[in-house]
């Protein structure tokens, strides 16, 4: 009795796991499968840059979804060598992502200590108008090409949308990689006042001893 009381206790625990895991990959998908913003947004977007034509006829199959944005983000690599990428995704929208150059410091001799202020940024837009953005930035000292001595924690970051959309940033901290490298990182939500949350931004920017920064583990879900 007891080894049949164990085994469906068992398979009740394997069965409830099963449907949680299952229910949170059913609920990506629909995620992915969404459209990036919703058609009332574009049409309004529209109607403020005088293009009533094109709103009029505009459909939803004509937004990229959440995955066609994120797959754009994820290829695009930004860094102080590399500082703006933009990816064209069809329909008037685009993905934009950039960082603070600093190509004077660049040019000269590398001293034993210097300052910097990291920057960097992505923006989902629609005919060059901005829907979704987040931008973070960290001001460091460090000794070139061996430690970080001083970072601001938590960095600075902030997020915004277009009209009746808000964004806010609702997280912001350091992650310390190692003496040489840290994250700064922001997480925001867009709100629409219509409907309530809608999307989840998030940004990590890293910046090095070496006077270097980068973007990497983007996203907007």
């Amino acid at each position: 009795m007891k080894k049949i009381i164990t085994l469906m206790g068992a398979l009740t625990l394997a069965l409830g796991i099963l449907f949680f895991t299952g229910g949170k990959q059913i609920k990506a998908v629909e995620v992915n499968n969404e459209p990036i913003v919703d058609l009332a947004t574009v049409k309004q977007a529209l109607q403020k840059m005088n293009n009533k034509v094109t709103a009029l006829s505009f459909k939803t199959e004509n937004i990229p979804t959440v995955k066609e944005v994120n797959d754009s983000l994820n290829n695009m690599n930004v860094s102080t060598d590399n500082p703006f990428e933009k990816v064209e995704l069809g329909n008037g929208f685009s993905v934009e992502m950039g960082v603070n150059s600093d190509v004077k410091n660049k040019l000269k001799q590398p001293q034993a200590k210097q300052s910097k202020t990291a920057t960097g940024y992505y923006a989902i837009k629609l005919l060059g108008m901005k829907l979704y953005d987040i931008r973070v930035s960290d001001n460091y000292t460090y000794e070139y090409g061996k430690k970080i001595i001083k970072y601001q924690n938590p960095p600075s970051a902030s997020a915004s949308g277009f009209a009746g959309w808000t964004g806010k940033i609702t997280n912001k901290k350091i992650n310390n990689i190692d003496r040489a490298a840290k994250d700064a990182i922001a997480d925001a939500n867009y709100i629409y006042f219509k409907i309530g949350g809608n999307r989840h931004g998030h940004m990590e920017l890293r910046f090095t001893a070496t006077g270097n920064w980068y973007t990497h583990n983007v996203s907007i879900k």
